[in-house]
């Protein structure tokens, strides 16, 4: 199997690392954005269950502060930041590593991405593990 990893917009990504299998999908809603505004979201995760969020007035700065707050040293950003205003994490841990993020303009949407795309990967049920709004 081919490694592909995953990539924002509600694409599937799968990671094979040893014998666990890690899978992840992304969903954003909201709308285009035209010009850069700043005020950068992004997760971090390691893809074993530990995650850091971080916000940021960049994407660089959003990315190190989810980087910063993840207490692992395998820690990566899961998807590329985003300028939503609120934004979820939900995963599933048992057998391998399932994630969902979920990216939109109110909580209960960023949450229901995030769970339905975690659940639509993973082979049990997903737990909303975060939830944070600007």
């Amino acid at each position: 199997m081919r490694p592909v990893f995953q990539t924002p917009h509600g694409k599937a990504g799968l990671v094979v690392a040893g014998l666990a299998l890690v899978a992840g999908i992304v969903g954003e809603a909201g709308p285009a954005r035209a010009q850069d505004s700043g005020d950068y979201m992004a997760f971090a995760l390691d893809m074993q269950g530990t995650w850091g969020h971080g916000r940021g007035a960049t994407v660089q700065d959003a990315q190190r502060t989810a980087l910063n707050n993840c207490a692992s040293g395998d820690c990566r950003i899961a998807e590329r930041p985003v300028q939503t205003r609120c934004q979820a994490l939900a995963d599933y841990r048992d057998g391998g590593y399932w994630f969902g993020v979920g990216a939109a303009e109110t909580n209960d949407q960023a949450v229901a991405f995030a769970a339905q795309h975690c659940f639509g990967a993973a082979p049990g049920m997903c737990t909303v593990r975060y939830s944070y709004c600007k």
